[in-house]
């Protein structure tokens, strides 16, 4: 995952904990399916973006230390 997209990502994500209107996952996968384009990236980028929003794991793909 590009820095960009880490850091899109994290705004997403803090958009979502913080607003009363989150972002759906249709919007999130129009813009993933568009970082896609841009970018010419694999499958696996758009899993692991998404997957990184969802908070199901890290930046790179990677497990999470769950919080306490």
């Amino acid at each position: 995952m590009t820095k960009y997209a880490r850091e899109l990502a994290d705004d997403i994500r803090r958009h979502n904990r913080w607003h009363k209107e989150p972002f759906t996952e249709a919007q999130i996968g129009v813009i993933a399916d568009c970082l896609k384009f841009i970018k010419g990236s694999g499958s696996d980028d758009r899993r692991y973006w998404l997957d990184y929003i969802a908070g199901r794991c890290g930046p790179g793909g990677g497990k999470i230390k769950k919080e306490d």
